[in-house]
């Protein structure tokens, strides 16, 4: 598998590359290859054409979530004539739930956290770095006791 990812700075390119990606590109750079799926799983209008414009004839794009949705069929000023799906995954079943945990717990994957900020009065780092897209993972908000 050749893994495409997409980041607006340097940062976010060297933790995509960290985290195991083989390319890394803007959300307004077009992916040279054509694509036989597409795992969208953040972004906006610029990354869902993006998706739009990678996945191959016959191939598909699996938003992981629901963002995005508003997105749904548009590429501005294209016409797609491409056949592809669209797939959406929110919940699975028990059984995959149950499977997911165990390949999780067997490969030690953890999550990236970044940052982990207190809510604590005025304090609203976190929720800025995420406003300004300077979050590299999951913003952990630490309510204090």
């Amino acid at each position: 598998m050749d893994v495409w990812a997409t980041g607006r700075t340097e940062e976010t390119w060297a933790l995509a590359r960290r985290l195991g990606a083989d390319h890394v590109i803007s959300p307004s750079d077009e992916v040279p290859v054509r694509v036989r799926a597409v795992f969208y799983l953040s972004g906006g209008r610029e990354t869902w054409e993006q998706a739009m414009g990678s996945v191959a004839d016959r191939g598909s794009i699996i938003m992981c979530g629901s963002h995005g949705m508003e997105y749904l069929g548009t590429r501005r000023g294209v016409t797609d004539s491409r056949h592809y799906t669209i797939r959406t995954g929110f919940l699975g079943s028990i059984e995959e739930f149950k499977g997911l945990v165990g390949f999780v717990m067997k490969h030690a994957i953890r999550p990236l956290i970044d940052p982990i900020a207190p809510l604590d009065g005025d304090d609203v780092r976190g929720f800025e770095r995420m406003l300004a897209r300077g979050v590299g993972g999951k913003v952990v908000v630490a309510i204090s006791e």
